[in-house]
C-alpha cells in the first residue's frame, strides 16, 4: 500500500490527503463511541458482580476483594507500569513527550500502546469487579486516546505531517463525550485541560471525533441524562448563594485533603515496597472491603448509581450519614493500592454526597440544588477544571439555569486548591 501511495503523483497526493486522514478520523471516532459503551456496560457489570459476592458471601468478600485488588495491581506491574492509576494524567505525559520532539512517536507506545490500553481495560475491570471505589472514566480517556495514538501512528507512516497531538487529544475528548452523553464536556476539557494547542490547531477534527463518537454512543443507548430528574429550585436568594460559596470552599479543603493523604502516604508506600509490594493492595483490599461490610454496599464502586439515587430521588435520609465519608476513604484506599481505576465518577459521587450532607445546614433549599453544587465543585477541585466541571454538570443534568452557581461552587473550590497548593490563582 505504501508502495502504490508512493507511486502516485505528488498532485494527486495532495488532494488526496485531506479526505484520507479524514477517512481515517471517523473510523477512529466511530471506534472509540462502540468501545465506549461496551466497556462502559462491562464495567457496570464487574460492579455488580462485587454487589453479588457481598450479598450472598460475606465472609469470603474479606478475601476476594483483597484478592482482586492485588490481581489488578500485579496486572499493571508486570504487564503495563503505565496502565495503573486514573488514566489522564498518562494522556498528559505523552503529550508532554510530544510537545517536546513531535517526531518521537515510539514514546508514546507507553502510555498509548496497544498493550497498554488492553491492560487498562482488563485491570480496571477487576477493580471494580473487586468493589474499589474508582470510575470507568479516567480510564476511557486513556484507551480512547491510546486508540487514536495508534491509528495516527499507522497513518503517519503515509503522511509524516500528520499532528499525534491533535489526535490524541481529540480521542481524550471524544471518550469523555461517550462516556458521559456530554459532547461540549469533552471539548471543553481537551482545550482546558489536556492541551497547549490553540483551538485552531484542532479546529474540525476535535469536534468531529466528539460528534461521531457521541452519536455512535447515542445510536446504542439511546438519549438520556445521566443525572436527569426534576427541575432544581432556585429562588435567586442570597442564601442560596452563600450556601453555594460555602459548600464551594468545604469541597475545595476535602479535595486538597484527599490529594495530601494520597501523596503523603503514597510516597511512604512507594518507597518501602520494594520488596513487599503486595501487602499494600491486599491491605487497601481489605480495609475497603471491611468499610464495605460495615457501611453497606453504596460505599462501593465507581460511585456513579449512588450519585444518581441521590440527585434523582433528592432525599438524603436514605443514606447513613455515614455512607460519603466511608466512600472518601474507601476511595483513598483503592488508589493508595495502586489498582486502575479513574477519579471522575468518584469526584462526582463524593460531591453529591457532600451536598446532601449540607442539606442539614440549609434545610430551606432545594436538596438537589445542593446536590448538583457540590458535584461540580469538588469535580472541579480534583480536576482543577472548573469550567470543564460546569459544563460536565450542566449537560449530565440538563440544568442550564443553575450554570452561575455551579461555575460559582467550582471557581471556590479551585481557588482553595490553588491556594492551599502554594499556586494562588492569578486575579490580574
Amino acid at each position: 500500500m505504501r508502495e502504490a501511495w508512493e507511486g502516485l503523483p505528488e498532485g494527486s497526493r495532495r488532494r488526496l490527503l485531506p479526505s484520507l486522514q479524514m477517512l481515517v478520523f471517523l473510523v477512529a471516532s466511530v471506534v472509540v463511541g462502540l468501545l465506549a459503551v461496551v466497556y462502559a456496560r462491562a464495567f457496570s457489570l464487574s460492579e455488580h458482580v462485587a454487589l453479588w459476592v457481598l450479598a450472598r458471601h460475606p465472609v469470603f468478600f474479606f478475601f476476594y476483594v483483597p484478592l482482586l485488588f492485588l490481581a489488578s495491581v500485579a496486572l499493571c506491574r508486570y504487564l503495563a507500569p503505565r496502565a495503573a492509576g486514573g488514566g489522564p494524567e498518562h494522556v498528559i505525559a505523552a503529550l508532554r513527550h510530544l510537545g517536546q520532539d513531535p517526531t518521537d512517536s515510539e514514546r508514546l507506545k507507553p502510555y498509548l500502546g496497544g498493550r497498554v490500553i488492553g491492560i487498562k481495560a482488563i485491570s480496571s475491570l477487576v477493580t471494580a469487579a473487586g468493589g474499589g471505589a474508582l470510575g470507568r472514566e479516567g480510564p476511557t480517556i486513556q484507551i480512547t486516546a491510546g486508540i487514536f495514538s495508534i491509528m495516527g501512528r499507522r497513518l503517519r507512516r503515509y503522511f509524516p505531517h500528520v499532528d499525534l497531538r491533535a489526535w490524541i487529544v481529540a480521542g481524550s475528548a471524544a471518550g469523555l463525550a461517550a462516556a458521559f452523553n456530554t459532547p461540549l464536556g469533552g471539548v471543553v476539557y481537551a482545550i482546558e485541560e489536556l492541551t497547549d494547542l490553540h483551538i485552531s490547531r484542532l479546529g474540525s477534527y476535535l469536534f468531529l471525533a466528539v460528534v461521531c463518537a457521541g452519536l455512535t454512543a447515542l445510536s446504542l443507548n439511546g438519549s438520556y441524562l445521566l443525572f436527569g430528574g426534576r427541575a432544581v429550585r432556585w429562588s435567586h436568594s442570597p442564601r442560596e448563594i452563600a450556601a453555594t460559596l460555602l459548600l464551594g470552599l468545604v469541597c475545595g479543603l476535602l479535595a486538597v485533603a484527599f490529594r495530601r493523604i494520597v501523596r503523603f502516604v503514597g510516597e511512604r508506600v512507594i518507597a518501602s515496597r520494594a520488596r513487599t509490594w503486595f501487602l499494600v493492595p491486599l491491605a487497601c483490599g481489605l480495609a475497603v472491603a471491611a468499610s464495605v461490610t460495615y457501611f453497606g454496599p453504596s460505599t462501593t464502586g465507581g460511585g456513579i448509581e449512588f450519585a444518581q439515587h441521590l440527585v434523582r430521588g433528592g432525599d438524603p435520609a436514605e443514606f447513613s450519614v455515614w455512607a460519603t465519608p466511608a466512600r472518601y476513604f474507601n476511595t483513598i484506599f483503592s488508589v493508595l493500592s495502586g489498582a486502575s481505576g479513574g477519579l471522575l465518577a468518584p469526584a462526582i459521587a463524593l460531591g453529591s454526597g457532600i451536598g446532601s450532607l449540607f442539606t442539614a445546614v440549609f434545610p430551606t433549599l432545594d436538596p438537589v440544588l445542593l446536590m448538583l453544587a457540590g458535584m461540580a465543585a469538588f469535580l472541579g477541585s480534583m480536576l482543577q477544571a472548573p469550567f470543564t466541571a460546569t459544563v460536565l454538570v450542566m449537560e449530565m443534568t440538563n440544568q442550564h439555569d443553575i450554570v452561575l452557581l455551579l461555575l460559582l461552587a467550582c471557581l471556590a473550590s479551585s481557588h482553595v486548591t490553588r491556594l492551599l497548593s502554594g499556586n494562588p490563582a492569578n486575579l490580574e
